[in-house]
């Protein structure tokens, strides 16, 4: 069976992923798992969602991360890509330094840079999952 992890920190990830999680939950061979932040607990979409969702404070750090991974054994993680905030952000560098594959589906081609930056002392970095998906 195959473990697929969704981190989603906004209602516009969510909406770009919602179609692709009601696809999954259907399969049999694949077991998913929502993991949210607070900005999106009063989101419509969200209480329409059957795979297992589990919230998670926005400002968890890199080690947190880590061990909520490990907890759940993801072959796959989609993040989110709202840009600059730490928890999609800390989630993404956790799966690349264990080896997990990641990827994404952007609303559009809008500010493509600043989905994947993020800062350390005043200084911008930038971190790509696996794949990138764009529908137009």
């Amino acid at each position: 069976m195959k473990n697929l992890c969704f981190i989603i920190n906004s209602s516009g990830s969510l909406s770009v992923a919602f179609p692709l999680i009601n696809s999954i939950y259907r399969q049999k061979n694949v077991n998913a798992i929502l993991l949210f932040s607070k900005q999106l607990l009063n989101n419509k979409l969200l209480k329409k969602i059957k795979i297992k969702k589990i919230y998670i404070k926005e400002n968890i750090s890199l080690s947190q991360c880590k061990k909520t991974l490990n907890k759940y054994s993801p072959n796959m993680v989609f993040c989110g890509n709202n840009g600059n905030n730490n928890f999609e952000i800390n989630f993404l560098r956790s799966c690349i330094y264990n080896n997990i594959k990641t990827f994404t589906v952007m609303d559009s081609w809008s500010y493509p840079l600043r989905r994947f930056q993020y800062k350390i002392n005043n200084n911008n970095f930038y971190l790509f999952p696996n794949f990138i998906g764009v529908p137009n």
